[in-house]
C-alpha cells in the first residue's frame, strides 16, 4: 500500500493545523488531487507529535521539487519513516493512518487554483 495512491495527509495537532493540508503554490496537494481526486485526512492525538514531526521534511516526490526546504529529502515510505502504520480505508483507495483516532475519507471536487472542495458522502465513527 503506497501513500502515492492519492493524497494522504496527517494534520498536525497545533493551532495552525489547516496549513498541513497543503495549501499554496508550493504545495502539491492540489496537483495530486487533479490526478487522483480522493483524500484521506488523519487527525493524530498529541502523543503522535514526534511521528508527525518526522514527516515535516519528507517528500514522496523524486527528485525533491524546487521550493522545498534545503533539508527536505525524498522518502518512498513515509509511513515507515514516521513509525506509522497504513490501514485500509473504507471509501477510497489511499490508506488511513492506523494510529490516528480520527480520519476523514472523501472524494474531492472543484479543484482549482490550489484550492479544492471535499464532499463527504457518509461518516463512520
Amino acid at each position: 500500500m503506497r501513500a502515492r495512491d492519492s493524497a494522504v495527509r496527517v494534520v498536525a495537532a497545533r493551532s495552525d493545523a489547516g496549513r498541513a493540508v497543503g495549501r499554496g503554490a508550493r504545495k502539491h496537494t492540489a496537483s495530486n488531487l487533479h490526478e487522483r481526486p480522493v483524500l484521506v485526512l488523519n487527525f493524530p492525538a498529541l502523543k503522535l507529535w514526534a511521528s508527525v514531526e518526522r514527516l515535516a521534511l519528507l517528500t514522496g516526490a523524486n527528485p525533491v521539487p524546487p521550493g522545498k526546504p534545503a533539508a527536505c529529502r525524498y522518502e518512498p515510505d513515509k509511513f515507515g519513516a514516521a513509525g506509522l502504520t497504513p490501514h485500509l480505508s473504507h471509501l477510497v483507495r489511499p490508506p488511513r493512518v492506523a494510529e490516528c483516532p480520527a480520519q476523514v475519507e472523501a472524494p474531492v471536487s472543484d479543484i482549482r487554483a490550489g484550492r479544492f472542495s471535499v464532499k463527504a458522502r457518509r461518516a463512520e465513527y
